[in-house]
């Protein structure tokens, strides 16, 4: 998950800086800066790390990143592999180059207190020995006082594992209001999305603000609409 903003680094420095990368805990908004190796192919040099917590690659030539790859290494992280932003032969000190990465959480990721969570596993179907559905992006969504349903951005999606295990979570921050009942009930479904085959949800439930919750039984893909 990414955005590209306006340039973000240093003035003094624009005119050398070919592109800087910001890593940021997708649940947390912590920047991360430890044990992550960064790659942008096909730039040789490793970036380095600046004291603003950004990595830095500088001009040094005529080639252009293409991809930015992320690998977390033993932090509880998804692999990243993203386009690079499109960088014009003739950098501006007004063109932007600062990428911002949102690092999603997987299997091991420790919530704090506070995050409404829902895992579970994601399974072709219902079917007794289905087939766990791997790398599909999931969310919750929730019901808001007009009964439509809404969702907060692409940085809350998370990866189905390899045995279609999940973890679903809302991060509830300014300007995102998200609407409960008197007894802190939210509304919510599951959303999943699967390369080539679109969006389903799941049936809606009720869940209690602030809960970590496990689904009994397995999401099967085949029942969602």
């Amino acid at each position: 998950m990414a955005d590209l903003t306006l340039s973000g680094v240093e003035t003094a420095y624009t005119r050398s800086v070919l592109l800087a990368v910001e890593l940021l805990d997708a649940v947390t908004l912590e920047p991360v800066t430890r044990t992550v190796q960064l790659s942008a192919p096909p730039l040789a040099p490793p970036p380095f790390l600046n004291a603003g917590g950004r990595f830095i690659w500088l001009l040094s030539g005529p080639l252009r990143p293409l991809r930015v790859i992320v690998e977390p290494g033993t932090l509880p992280y998804d692999r990243e592999d993203i386009a690079a932003p499109p960088l014009p032969a003739i950098l501006l000190p007004a063109t932007d180059r600062l990428l911002r990465i949102w690092l999603r959480p997987r299997r091991g990721y420790r919530f704090a207190d506070g995050v409404t969570l829902v895992r579970g596993r994601l399974l072709e179907s219902a079917a007794p020995g289905a087939a766990p559905v791997l790398d599909a992006e999931l969310w919750l969504e929730w019901q808001d006082d007009a009964s439509a349903w809404r969702e907060l951005s692409a940085r809350t999606f998370t990866r189905s594992a390899s045995g279609g295990e999940f973890t679903a979570f809302l991060r509830l921050t300014a300007p995102d209001q998200i609407p409960h009942d008197s007894k802190g009930a939210l509304e919510l479904r599951i959303g999943a999305r699967r390369p080539g085959l679109g969006i389903r949800h799941s049936p809606q439930f009720t869940l209690r603000q602030g809960v970590q919750h496990d689904l009994a039984g397995a999401l099967a893909w085949a029942d969602m609409t």
